[in-house]
Order: C-alpha cells, then sequence, then structure tokens
C-alpha cells in the first residue's frame, strides 16, 4: 500500500463552467494503491457536481500509469478497461469503499481528507 500525490495536467485559469468532465482538463489530486485497487480522486474544473470532484477505482493499471496520463475520463467505456468503479466523493462512499478496499484504506483516506 502506498499513496501518490500527483498535481496534474491542463491549465485551470479560464474555465469556463460545464456540466460534464472534460477529459483533458483534470488535476489529480490523490492516487492511494490499496491491494489491487487503484484508488483516484480526480478534480475536473468547471464541473458542477460535487465542485468537479469524482473518485475513481482502476484495476489492473499501474499508478504511475494513471500519474502521467494525458487524459482522464471518468466514463465506463469498452476503451476504458481499467476503470471498474467510480463513487461519489462524499462520507456515504465511505462504506462503500470500506467494503471495496478494507476498513484501514477507508479510513486513512477519511483522516487525510481525501473524502
Amino acid at each position: 500500500m502506498g499513496v501518490i500525490k500527483h498535481f496534474s495536467s491542463g491549465s485551470t485559469s479560464s474555465v469556463t463552467p460545464q456540466r460534464f468532465p472534460n477529459k483533458f482538463l483534470f488535476t489529480i489530486l490523490d492516487i492511494t494503491v490499496a491491494q489491487d485497487w487503484i484508488i483516484v480522486k480526480v478534480n475536473y474544473p468547471g464541473c458542477d457536481n460535487y465542485s468537479g470532484d469524482k473518485i475513481l477505482i482502476y484495476e489492473g493499471v499501474e499508478p504511475e500509469m494513471i500519474a502521467q496520463a494525458t487524459s482522464v475520463d471518468p466514463h465506463f467505456l469498452e476503451s476504458n478497461k481499467y476503470l471498474v468503479a467510480r463513487i461519489a466523493p462524499n462520507i456515504q462512499a465511505l462504506r462503500l469503499l470500506s467494503c471495496l478496499v478494507g476498513r484501514a484504506v477507508a479510513l486513512r483516506m477519511l483522516k487525510n481528507k481525501i473524502i
């Protein structure tokens, strides 16, 4: 288990509010490795729900690949074969995350204010 923090791509200086996330305009706020799962908190500037924050859960990919990505699409697509779940970035989602990756990891994410 480990944590990689990466503050990433795109300029956010002139962001036009939008309803849906732009996969090319994002900032990775946190990457947490938990067993075979990679839990990523991503912010999409200008996206209107949850202030643009998304929690994405991946399997079968190295965290470095996500950290270096030039696009991060939170949608389930056939071309996005590593994304296995997306949960709300809130306390209610903590229960689901706890079941998926274990209570200790979920509590550490809560303590570190990732959720």
